[in-house]
Formats: structure tokens, C-alpha cells, sequence
């Protein structure tokens, strides 16, 4: 039998049935349950699509710097800010750009909260101060005449630089305070900031820049003396830099400043000899030293017995090894 089936949902399929082998051919599932209307169905299928398509939350967007500048302003204003959770959260997304620019928005901000402020982030993992950072910190602190502050974060100013990029900026910042008479920004240099300064400039082997820094500290109206850590500083650099010669003069010139090499001058001097293959000029030095009552460390020794070995006096070098050995002197 032939005939057309008529499913409530409007489609038609059309079924032939046969008597002698009673196989049939089964119509498929309809789309409705029964008694369920066409709309019904239509809507809920609506409803689970657009469930599907919603797109995911977007994640919250950092705040604006400006927006970032006025909270942080907010809660250093408030007290014990250090222990607001608010302030936690928005630690990690404050870099050292980000602080320079929130100290310049404020620059009457408690001197002493913004030290406090810095010491905290740079105790931070997420935030390694640079130059910049410490140099917008350095105005705050001297315009607040905090001056105990100003120096510590000078000395870690000079210290952080990691270029000679780095050095050049921190030379120019230096210098613009040592010369400045206005009270608001003027901080004289002292010992201390030369002789770090002077070791800076002789790493980055920027000889011309320390000639210049040891020059100003002999002009320094303050009349800041050299003590034998400029020397050395000095010495190194030059050393460092092929000019032995150079380093030799600024050694004799010592006496002049009533200032006595230590084992370290020596040692420098010694070491740029060896280097040079003027060893016995190197010999000379080390026995001056021993002669003066300056006893030879660990690293005089060693770089006097490198040389001999590199020139094939193995004599002498076990000679050296003996001496160092008898005034026990170790690798530690």
C-alpha cells in the first residue's frame, strides 16, 4: 500500500509497505514530542543558540596611567597604606616609567611616603628601578630637603646603572645638582658619591668623563679631598683601559695628597704589569708594598704567579707559591 504520511511539522515522507515480506520502511524520528507545537520548539531552539554564540567575558582593561596615578595618590594619603588591599592589587602595575610619571603629577607628595613608597616597590619582584626612577625620587627628596634620603638613593642611582647609556644620564643628573645654587634642587656631591661615581665611569671605561668627574672634585667649592679609594677608582679605570703609564703617574702623585696606597692600589698596578708582560716592573711594585708593611693578598700573589708560569719561569712561580703559602694565605 502507497500513500503519503502527513507528520504535523509539514513534512511528508512517503512509506510503501509490502504484504509478502512484511519489510517496512521505518520514517524517521520526528523533529516535535508529542504535543509540542512548531513555535514552541522554534523558540526554545533560539534560545539555546543565542546562549551559544555570547561571546566569553572580556577581561577587565588596565586602568588609564592618569586613572592608576589618582588611586595610588588616594591610598598613599590614607593611613598605614601599606597595608590597604587595594594597595596590593595595583602594586604589580606600577613600573618604574609609571612612577616617575606619578611623581611628577605630584610633586608635593610627603617626601618621606615617597621614599617609602619606592623602598616597596623595589623589594617587589615585578619592579626593577632604573635610572629615570631614581632620579624623579632624588627631586622629590632634595626640593623636601631631605637630604639623608637624597643621598642613599644617590648612591643606589649610581650603583643601578647597567649601560653607559645609563652612566651618561646619571653624570648628567649629578652634575646639574652639584652646580645648581638654587636651594630647591642643589646637592653637592660628596666624597662618598665621587668615589662611587668614579668607580662607575671606570667600568664602562668612559676615561675622558673620569677625567673630567676628578677634575670637579679638585675645583669642588666644598674642596672635597681625595682619599685612596679615588685613586683607585681612577687607577682601575685607566688600568682597564691600557693607560698604565698613566695609572703609574697618579700612584707617585699620592704622597702629594698625604694619601698611602693599600693592598688593592697595589694590586691594580701589579695586575696591569703582568698584563703587559712588564713583569719585572711588577716584581719591583710587590716588593715595595712588602718593604712598606703593606702585606700582599691572596690575588697579588696569584697574578704574580700566572705570569711567571705564562713566561716559563716555573722556579720563580713555585718560589711565589711557597712565600704565599708560608704566610697562609688561601683560597677561601
Amino acid at each position: 500500500m502507497n500513500g503519503v504520511f502527513r507528520f504535523s511539522a509539514g513534512a511528508r515522507f512517503h512509506i510503501r509497505m509490502i504484504r509478502s515480506t512484511a519489510v517496512v520502511t521505518f520514517a524517521p524520528q520526528p523533529l516535535l514530542a508529542s504535543g509540542q507545537s512548531s513555535i514552541f520548539v522554534l523558540c526554545s531552539f533560539i534560545k539555546q543558540l543565542s546562549f551559544s554564540i555570547t561571546p566569553e567575558p572580556i577581561s577587565q582593561l588596565d586602568p588609564p596611567a592618569a586613572d592608576l596615578s589618582s588611586q595610588l595618590f588616594s591610598l598613599l594619603c590614607q593611613p598605614n597604606w601599606q597595608k590597604h588591599p587595594s594597595f596590593r592589587k595595583l602594586i604589580p602595575i606600577v613600573s618604574p616609567s609609571l612612577f616617575s610619571s606619578f611623581l611628577s603629577q605630584h610633586p608635593h607628595l610627603n617626601p618621606q611616603i615617597a621614599f617609602n613608597f619606592f623602598d616597596l616597590l623595589s623589594r617587589t619582584p615585578t619592579f626593577k628601578p632604573n635610572v629615570q626612577a631614581y632620579a624623579s625620587l632624588l627631586r622629590i627628596l632634595i626640593k623636601n630637603k631631605s637630604y639623608r634620603n637624597a643621598e642613599k638613593t644617590r648612591i643606589l642611582m649610581i650603583k643601578c646603572c647597567e649601560t653607559a647609556e645609563d652612566a651618561s644620564f646619571v653624570l648628567s643628573v649629578l652634575r646639574e645638582m652639584n652646580r645648581c645654587d638654587d636651594g630647591d634642587f642643589g646637592f653637592k656631591l660628596g666624597l662618598r658619591s665621587y668615589n662611587t661615581l668614579l668607580m662607575l665611569l671606570a667600568r664602562f671605561l668612559m676615561i675622558n668623563d673620569m677625567r673630567c668627574v676628578y677634575r670637579e672634585m679638585l675645583d669642588d667649592k666644598k674642596g672635597c679631598q681625595r682619599n685612596v679609594v679615588s685613586y683607585n677608582n681612577l687607577m682601575h679605570g685607566l688600568c682597564g683601559a691600557g693607560r698604565v703609564d698613566e695609572a703609574k703617574r697618579l700612584f707617585f702623585q699620592m704622597g702629594d695628597d698625604n694619601c698611602n696606597p693599600n693592598v688593592r692600589t697595589y694590586t691594580i698596578l701589579i695586575d696591569a704589569l703582568c698584563g703587559l708582560e712588564r713583569r719585572l716592573e711588577a716584581l719591583s711594585l710587590f716588593q715595595e708594598m712588602k718593604d712598606k708593611g703593606c702585606e700582599p693578598k691572596f690575588h697579588t700573589y696569584t697574578v704574580l704567579i700566572d705570569r711567571a708560569c705564562k713566561d716559563g719561569m716555573l722556579d720563580e712561580a713555585r718560589k711565589i707559591l711557597s712565600t704565599m703559602l708560608d704566610n697562609r694565605l688561601f683560597l677561601a
